[in-house]
């Protein structure tokens, strides 16, 4: 099955491979690409279902089915206008973007969804390095829905056969997903470079901390003044030190509620809240719920027994703004 367009392979390429004379093989640059399912499940919805406006720490894939053709979903993304889709739409949001997706219609359906992380050298977002935006298609004709459902039905705990299919299956809804943004046209891109690698120690230290870091500490990993770091950081990852920290704060935070029979309380300290009240009030802020009602809402869908691990999310760079097609 051919899911990579020309265009898509030319761009692959050029971002991922060291430039080669046309007559002979080329040489890809290590890149330890990884996929990680967070959590995923096929969701009961209701009539008249809305998530109210939330922003994830993690990438959202997303497919209806059983919808009749004049009913649907509306998707509305902060500073957009909102997208009514009719039938069984496709939906990707970017980590770190603000959304809500209203149901609309007579009719319950049903929603494949996987909350994902790809990555190359295990710190960089695939999707916020290439600055994908979100994605909305009325009724798509692919392999999406498929991927979706080979992904939601491993079993939790995999086998080395097993971990290698569930690999392949999220490199190919993420090359897909690349696909179907890339009908659009991506952004202009360039290749990792020296300024990616340098920032590399900051992003492991921001990723894995227990704590806040701050902007001295991070700056002299790198040996860089506060302000050039910040500077540097601002413009390749595309938010500031401590928005990439919350982000991946409240994706430990989503993990424990989900992967844990850990009490409100016993989260909030873990996460370095002075209370749980504190930690209740920030994740419904940041999440569009309270993190009681996220754990009660994916303990009753099944959706816990999808995730995979517990390797520590890093952040994404927010979204340029909302593609349709």
């Amino acid at each position: 099955m051919k899911i990579s367009t020309e265009k898509m392979n030319k761009t692959i390429d050029n971002l991922f491979c060291l430039p080669q004379d046309a007559a002979k093989v080329k040489q890809p640059m290590p890149l330890n690409l990884d996929f990680e399912l967070i959590i995923g499940s096929e969701t009961d919805v209701p009539t008249g279902h809305s998530t109210g406006w939330r922003t994830m720490p993690f990438d959202l894939c997303t497919c209806g089915t059983g919808v009749p053709r004049d009913e649907g979903v509306e998707v509305l993304i902060k500073g957009e206008k909102p997208i009514r889709l009719t039938g069984n739409p496709l939906i990707f949001i970017p980590a770190g973007v603000t959304h809500r997706l209203n149901d609309f219609g007579n009719t319950p359906r049903k929603s494949l969804w996987v909350h994902f992380r790809t990555t190359f050298w295990q710190e960089y977002d695939i999707f916020s390095f290439l600055r994908v935006p979100p994605i909305a298609i009325p009724s798509p004709e692919g392999p999406v829905a498929e991927h979706l459902r080979n992904l939601i039905r491993q079993p939790e705990i995999l086998n080395t056969a097993q971990t290698i299919r569930h690999q392949l299956y999220g490199i190919a809804l993420s090359l897909e997903l690349l696909r179907l943004a890339e009908r659009n046209g991506l952004p202009a891109l360039s290749d990792p470079g020296e300024s990616e690698r340098r920032l590399l120690p900051a992003l492991r230290l921001l990723n894995r901390a227990e704590r806040k870091p701050s902007i001295a500490e991070l700056a002299a990993l790198i040996h860089l003044s506060p302000s050039r770091f910040q500077a540097l950081f601002a413009a390749k990852i595309g938010i500031s030190p401590g928005q990439y920290y919350k982000r991946i704060l409240f994706g430990r935070a989503c993990r424990l509620l989900t992967c844990s029979e850990l009490s409100i309380a016993e989260c909030a300290d873990r996460l370095g809240f002075a209370d749980p009240y504190h930690f209740s009030r920030e994740f419904r802020s940041y999440c569009g719920e309270p993190p009681s009602s996220y754990r009660r809402r994916l303990q009753k869908s099944g959706a816990g027994e999808g995730i995979r691990g517990e390797k520590e999310e890093p952040g994404a760079v927010p979204s340029p703004g909302i593609r349709s097609h």
